[in-house]
This record gives structure tokens, sequence and C-alpha cells, in this order.
């Protein structure tokens, strides 16, 4: 889920201080002010600026409901899922054959 710059949301929580490539502490919280992105995963609210989401990408998500976007974190379980899912579909195939 994405907010555009100045739409009313809640429960914004994350901020900006990274600890490791997939940890982010509550440093600083993602007010409606702010450019934010909301992971589809966790829920939780990520300022673009913390996670190197440029301009044109961010106004590119905002604007078409069909992307989606996760943080760090949750774009690698979610990259092990689809992994995994594939696999067993090609285990499937092959033993259809």
């Amino acid at each position: 889920m994405l907010a555009a710059e100045g739409t009313p949301t809640l429960n914004r929580s994350v901020g900006c201080q990274w600890l490791s490539d997939e940890i982010l502490v509550n440093a600083k919280l993602v007010s409606d002010k702010d450019k934010g992105l909301q992971c589809e995963l966790c829920d939780e609210w990520f300022h673009v600026g913390c996670v190197d989401v440029s301009d044109e990408v961010y106004k590119t998500l905002t604007k078409n409901e069909h992307l989606h976007w996760f943080c760090v974190k949750c774009n690698g379980s979610f990259r092990k899922v689809i992994n995994s899912i594939a696999k067993l579909v090609r285990i499937s195939v092959m033993e259809s054959v």
C-alpha cells in the first residue's frame, strides 16, 4: 500500500536508522507531510529517502495501484516464497512427464 505526499494515513511507524541491511530502527516517524511508502507485507512505513527510492519511482508507485512495494526485509522473504513455489511447479511438471 502506498500513500502519496499529504495523504492522511494512520500508524506510520518506521524511521531512518539502519542497523543492518534488513533492520531499520524506529528513529523518526513518517508524517503525512513526508513522502512515504508502506510495505504491502508488514504494513510498516518508510521515508522514500531512507530506502533509496527516487522521486521518479515514488511518483510511478503512487500513480499506479497495480504496482507493489515491499521493504528490504519483506522483499527477501517474498523472494524465498516465490522461489519455493517455482521449485514446486518444476517438480510437479517433471513428475507429470
